[in-house]
């Protein structure tokens, strides 16, 4: 791996990868914006394997999917008690001490 000089000045973590093959000839490709950013959005699909690939060593499949589909409902004027409900009902995390404050 090196440093690329072409993106010295990057914010937004572009990546070059260059492979050359056995006859010789060098293939590039670029890459100027990491996916994620808002100009290069996840689609739900992408979120909900990145999420499992993250959750995978703290809950299992079933979890995983209980937790995602309430996370992922947050941007939706969802109250955060069916939130807390929903991961306490999954059995992915012990909130039970967790007291909520509405006010």
């Amino acid at each position: 791996m090196e440093l690329d000089d072409r993106f010295a000045d990057a914010s937004e973590f572009p990546t070059s990868v260059e492979v050359k093959l056995a006859d010789g000839e060098m293939l590039e490709q670029t890459v100027p914006l990491a996916m994620g950013k808002l100009a290069r959005w996840m689609s739900r699909s992408d979120l909900k394997v990145k999420f499992g690939d993250c959750a995978s060593a703290a809950m299992g499949t079933r979890q995983q999917d209980a937790v995602f589909n309430r996370l992922v409902e947050m941007d939706s004027n969802v109250a955060c008690e069916r939130l807390f409900a929903g991961l306490r009902d999954s059995g992915a995390m012990d909130i039970s001490a967790t007291a909520v404050r509405s006010g």
